[in-house]
């Protein structure tokens, strides 16, 4: 009897041995069977795993492409919408405005300049956008605006040419702020960094430069034409009447001036973008080539794993049945 509990208890810890094992290399089966990739990397590589290496590390780096890709692909886009928001501000402002003074037909051109303030803090609000928390015009600075706020600029410029007489006194001072080295534009209204942003390497040997700022001169230009039609509409000079219409007429000819510059950035940023789409595909395509090659090596039939799987089944199948019918031959002795 002592004999039959001990070979009882050797056989029962076999069966659960050998449906452990089963188990384990059923679960092996069943995700080499859901991937198509053979689990023992070793084996499937011949023994030397170095290629194999290889081709996960690449693989690896240009996953780190792609995201590079997409942060890029992103801000790029927001650039450019940004862009051409600035564009419709401006120009908004400037061909219905040069297009009245030309009539010298004051009233209609006063009509046409009273969204001049609307436009600036436009701009300015949206050369303070950001994208992914990171802002988008302030150069290699990542948080915070790129420029004081509109109506802080506005009062600084204001409070120059209200004491000018003088059309060329007026002009003289928007341009010392705006465009002057060393103006107040540079010295107190750009808060962002002097140096670009850093580019992004989106694929082997391309990268993407992020240099456009909000101190770049078609901002400026425009900014200086916003605020000259501010000045000349609010009155903030010492002048007559007589200063309006030429100064309205400056206003626009300067925000129609910058029109070009920012074409010209748009287009920069528009051949970037494509840049990045070139990369995009290089990096897919590489990625692709890389995944076949991984195949070639680790794939498995996929009639081969379902036939492994379902033998391996049969056999934990047949492992628990022994088990059950060992149980049931247990207790019909333990009850005789």
């Amino acid at each position: 009897m002592k004999f039959s509990a001990i070979s009882d208890l050797f056989a029962h810890r076999q069966t659960q041995m050998f449906t452990s094992r089963v188990s384990e290399k059923m679960r092996v089966s069943a995700k080499e069977l859901s991937t198509g990739l053979r689990a023992d990397q070793l084996a499937a590589s011949g023994g030397d795993v170095s290629r194999l290496h290889a081709i996960d590390a690449e693989l690896t780096r240009m996953g780190g492409y792609g995201d590079a890709i997409s942060a890029a692909r992103g801000r790029l886009d927001a650039t450019q919408v940004a862009l051409e928001t600035i564009r419709t501000a401006g120009e908004a402002i400037g061909i219905d405005l040069l297009s009245e003074v030309k009539l010298q037909d004051l009233q209609g051109a006063l009509a046409h300049a009273a969204d001049a303030r609307a436009a600036f803090e436009s701009v300015v609000a949206t050369l303070n956008a950001s994208y992914g928390g990171r802002a988008l015009f302030a150069g290699a600075q990542a948080d915070g605006p790129a420029l004081l706020d509109a109506d802080a600029i506005l009062s600084a410029v204001t409070a120059l040419t209200a004491p000018e007489i003088t059309l060329t006194g007026v002009q003289a001072q928007i341009d010392g702020y705006f465009l002057a080295a060393g103006g107040g534009f540079e010295t107190s209204a750009y808060l962002g960094s002097g140096a670009d942003a850093s580019d992004v390497e989106v694929a082997p040997s391309e990268r993407i430069a992020f240099d456009v700022r909000a101190d770049a001169d078609a901002f400026r230009k425009l900014l200086a034409g916003l605020a000259t039609a501010v000045v000349a509409t609010e009155g903030h000079f010492t002048g007559g009447d007589a200063m309006v219409l030429p100064l309205l007429q400056d206003a626009a000819e300067r925000a129609m001036g910058a029109m070009g510059d920012l074409d010209d950035i748009r287009l920069t940023v528009g051949v970037r973008q494509e840049r990045v789409e070139r990369a995009a595909d290089l990096v897919a395509g590489r990625k692709s080539a890389l995944e076949l090659a991984r195949t070639s090596i680790l794939g498995k039939d996929q009639y081969e794993a379902a036939s492994e799987f379902q033998a391996l089944e049969s056999q934990l199948d047949a492992a628990f049945t022994v088990a059950v019918r060992m149980s049931n031959m247990r207790l019909v002795n333990y009850l005789r």
